[in-house]
């Protein structure tokens, strides 16, 4: 009997950790924002490509002010589409400068290297428009999908 329960624990185990090849999800605990990463063409993305996600706020009521960077995360690019997980915590809201009124908008930017030279860049023509073009009150509204093409 301990070995029939060993076996399905193990199994069960097998089948949890089992990662989908079209997307890479990473699991963070907390809030999670899921951005996934595609191209309307064909891009040949180079070995150790990596992309930087910048997670920013700002008070809302404060003008001409530009946002404080809350956290950075760096992952490899290696494959489109891809999704990856970006952090948020609720404490991160105290980083904000100025503060005063407690209410806080966020955005994200990204960066990518590749190390055969080639330039990525966001395409915004194919990206959602609200997604860049709109301001976002709540952090759930970060998660989309940005389409990145090769600056030529």
């Amino acid at each position: 009997m301990k070995k029939i329960l060993v076996i399905l624990m193990v199994l069960t185990f097998i089948g949890c950790s089992k990662v989908d090849e079209r997307t890479e999800r990473l699991v963070f605990t907390g809030q999670i924002i899921q951005v996934t990463i595609d191209s309307i063409g064909e891009l040949e993305l180079g070995d150790s490509s990596e992309i930087t996600f910048k997670l920013w706020g700002y008070d809302l009521y404060a003008a001409d002010v530009s946002g404080t960077l809350l956290n950075e995360y760096t992952y490899n690019l290696s494959k489109l589409p891809v999704t990856y997980g970006v952090d948020y915590q609720k404490e991160w809201d105290e980083k904000i400068k100025p503060a005063g009124s407690g209410k806080y908008g966020y955005y994200i930017t990204l960066e990518m290297k590749s190390p055969d030279g080639k330039e990525y860049k966001v395409d915004y023509e194919a990206t959602d428009k609200d997604y860049f073009g709109t301001r976002k009150t709540r952090i759930e509204e970060l998660s989309g999908k940005i389409y990145i093409k090769e600056v030529k």
